[in-house]
């Protein structure tokens, strides 16, 4: 499935050598969440929350980048919200098809 994910530009280096790795962060932590990396699924879906909800996450300077990846169906579960879905497991970096800098 192609999906999407969004963080901070300085990650990147991190993530194109170790994958993306399923952490508890300052938004999971208050809802008691396993350590979880979550996907838009579609770009419409993820430019939305850019504008809206997920772009008042980030400072207004920082440097934003979008990740396309291609994760099998069978590593994603649907989440509460019906634009996202959620992975419990590492995802390498040769899934990562795009990396666009905002």
């Amino acid at each position: 499935m192609i999906v999407y994910h969004v963080t901070p530009a300085e990650n990147i280096p991190s993530i194109m050598e170790h994958g993306l790795i399923p952490q508890v962060g300052a938004r999971s932590i208050l809802m008691d969440e396993l350590p979880s990396l979550f996907f838009f699924t579609s770009k419409g879906a993820m430019e939305n929350a850019l504008l809206n909800w997920l772009g008042e996450e980030f400072d207004e300077d920082e440097d934003l980048t979008i990740l396309q990846l291609n994760v099998p169906d069978e590593w994603l579960m649907r989440s509460q919200a019906d634009y996202e879905v959620v992975c419990t497991r590492v995802i390498p970096a040769q899934m990562i098809e795009r990396v666009v800098v905002e």
